[in-house]
């Protein structure tokens, strides 16, 4: 097994999460302690992110080092066993849920490690040199620019009529400035989860087409894709889904080693509470920022994953697939469909008794809730499935080519391989249905790019 990158920072940043948590509660190390099996789960997050062959891995793993491990021990020493009105926890709870995410961990490590590691993909030796990219290419660049700037502007208009022309709700999410938007309904989630995508992903497609000597162009395509997706003005993990893929086109070294797991661990501790303080923004509430010394964050309910996940456990709530059938059939609108079953956060927080039912719940309690410990199984085998395949493929042409030395369809499902990176987090935090429609408006939003590119002839000889 080769390991991705140089591992030397990896141990560092391991000794001070183990010191932060030891210092927190040392006790937490002795076998006899409650916190003692997250403790393993986070030796398990740093040991198997070693042998990462991509970004889709590291996101699990930084998932579980901050949802499945820091974040109970920070619960029991904090004495916050419940949320939201839900019946607390004993400490027999969090054990037995904490050995059950130990179990699912390894499921998944073994079943990724045995796509990747299985046999060999053949893949060509030597970089495919630009040169190859047709002629017609570079002079269909202002009609591709064109196709651009018309459906971004349409995007525009779209979301412009969709926040009440209010520039402020354009800008903001929520708050005082929320009044100013639509309710929430079919279209309004066309809007969020399609229409807003393509901009950036029209500007980002352009940028790996042509590169970035067409100044004019750039500025125009980003000042636009900017006014339709400003990062307050939507929820965090969907900014991170824009962005992120916006970064690692222009920061490629973000994709090489263990960088995307040291980021993505600082955006989640500092940059995403900062994002959040405009959900309810509003002129006599502060911006946020997470001191080092605050731990409050990770008890104010933004972290409450693995708990949704030990009520459902602790409790034997059980649909019998009924959540399953939602997830392939979210785009119903309940008008047409009366029966239409509730997200899997809404069924949880109802069944335990909980006052406030816009709760997380993470793949395992997807699995669980469905099928029982066996869903939990095959979700923990499918999602290993799946990111071992994609790491295996697009790690290698990420680590061994230059992107601006890979052909134009290689370029393409890299940047899709990009965005896919953040929506499996929103996926792995739950709930299901949520992940899956987020990330269907982003691939669709892809898809369409795509297809202007192909409908131009923008392709390799």
């Amino acid at each position: 097994m080769r390991i991705l990158g140089n591992p030397v920072i990896l141990i560092f940043v391991s000794a001070w999460v183990y010191f932060i948590v030891g210092s927190l509660r040392p006790q937490s190390f002795l076998m006899s302690d409650t916190a003692f099996v997250f403790i393993l789960i986070i030796s398990q997050s740093f040991l198997f992110v070693i042998f990462s062959k991509g970004i889709l891995n590291q996101t699990y793993w930084v998932f579980s080092l901050l949802f499945f491990g820091v974040t109970p021990i920070i619960e029991i020493e904090s004495n916050v066993r419940s949320y939201v009105g839900m019946p607390p926890l004993s400490d027999f709870d969090f054990i037995i849920a904490g050995f059950y995410i130990f179990i699912f961990n390894f499921i998944y490590a073994v079943s990724y490690f045995y796509y990747v590691f299985k046999k060999p993909i053949f893949f060509p030796n030597r970089n495919i040199n630009s040169q190859v990219l047709c002629e017609k290419k570079r002079r269909r660049e202002s009609v591709f620019f064109l196709y651009a700037l018309l459906i971004s502007l349409i995007c525009f208009f779209i979301v412009w009529e969709d926040v009440g022309g209010s520039i402020l709700a354009l800008i903001f999410r929520g708050g005082e400035f929320s009044q100013f938007a639509n309710e929430w309904g079919p279209i309004k989630l066309i809007v969020q989860r399609l229409i807003r995508p393509i901009p950036i992903i029209f500007f980002l497609m352009f940028v790996l087409v042509y590169g970035l000597r067409s100044k004019f162009k750039l500025i125009l395509l980003f000042t636009i894709c900017i006014l339709v997706a400003f990062p307050t003005s939507l929820p965090r993990f969907v900014a991170a889904a824009l962005y992120i893929p916006l970064l690692f086109v222009f920061f490629p070294s973000l994709s090489k080693g263990f960088n995307y797991f040291y980021f993505l661990i600082f955006s989640i501790l500092f940059l995403f509470p900062t994002l959040n303080s405009f959900r309810r923004y509003n002129e006599f509430r502060d911006i946020g920022f997470v001191k080092m010394a605050d731990l409050s964050f990770f008890t104010a309910g933004h972290f409450d994953s693995f708990q949704t996940f030990a009520q459902v456990v602790a409790n034997s709530i059980i649909s019998y697939g009924e959540q399953f059938v939602l997830v392939f059939l979210f785009w119903v609108p309940r008008t047409y469909w009366e029966g239409k079953p509730l997200s899997t956060g809404i069924v949880i927080a109802e069944e335990s008794g909980a006052f406030f039912t816009n709760i997380s719940a993470n793949i395992y309690a997807e699995g669980w809730i469905n099928f029982g410990f066996l869903g939990a199984v095959f979700f923990a085998v499918i999602i290993g499935w799946f990111n071992g395949r994609l790491d295996k493929v697009f790690g290698f042409w990420i680590s061994n080519f230059k992107l601006n030395n890979l052909s134009l369809e290689i370029r393409m499902f890299i940047l899709l391989y990009f965005i896919l990176s953040p929506m499996l987090f929103i996926t792995l935090r739950g709930d299901l249905v949520t992940g899956v429609s987020n990330t269907a408006g982003m691939v669709g939003a892809w898809f369409l790019v795509y297809r202007v590119v192909r409908f131009l002839g923008l392709k390799t000889k």
